[in-house]
């Protein structure tokens, strides 16, 4: 547990080094007004999930962590063509799946039928900021936008993908 006697500075720098040790890739965000923002990804050449971490403001308890899942085009023409009650059931599925893993989240744009896309946080106190809780808040995060993910692409099919013929055996 960290003191309140720790500066801030002393206290990023600590979430910098812990997640680099993890072997992940840290950048500063630029152009954001949070007091403490960093862009979190897997190290080059591996590609996966973007995710921020940020302070809002010095004075704020916590640091946010964050990941935003962008539905592809194809993605969110397929999910429009669906009947309401499927598309319903379907973003439900996700809501108590994202309820489960005690992630919060937000479909955006607010009030729309169908999200153009869905962010995804969680909150870390500093009280509570170690290394071990700072990482599974992070896999927490990343895992339910690669639930995300994965639900389009089980539900619509790889996005950009060509279209296979189908097969009498699986029509």
């Amino acid at each position: 547990m960290l003191s309140k006697s720790v500066p801030l500075d002393q206290i990023s720098e600590r979430v910098v080094h812990w997640l680099q040790e993890s072997g992940l890739s840290v950048s500063f965000t630029p152009n954001v007004p949070d007091y403490f923002n960093i862009t979190v990804s897997p190290p080059p050449p591996a590609t996966g999930p973007i995710l921020n971490i940020a302070r809002p403001k010095q004075e704020a308890p916590f640091y946010v962590v964050g990941m935003g899942v962008m539905l592809h085009e194809e993605h969110y023409a397929k999910l429009s063509s669906l009947a309401s009650g499927q598309r319903n059931a379907f973003l439900n599925e996700l809501k108590y799946e994202y309820l489960r893993m005690n992630v919060d989240f937000v479909f955006l744009p607010p009030q729309a039928e169908i999200p153009r896309q869905i962010q995804l946080l969680k909150l870390i106190f500093l009280d509570g900021l170690t290394q071990n809780a700072l990482y599974n808040t992070y896999t927490t995060v990343r895992n339910a936008g690669l639930l995300t993910i994965w639900k389009l692409i089980e539900k619509f099919g790889v996005a950009g993908a060509p279209q296979k013929e189908k097969s009498s055996y699986f029509a």
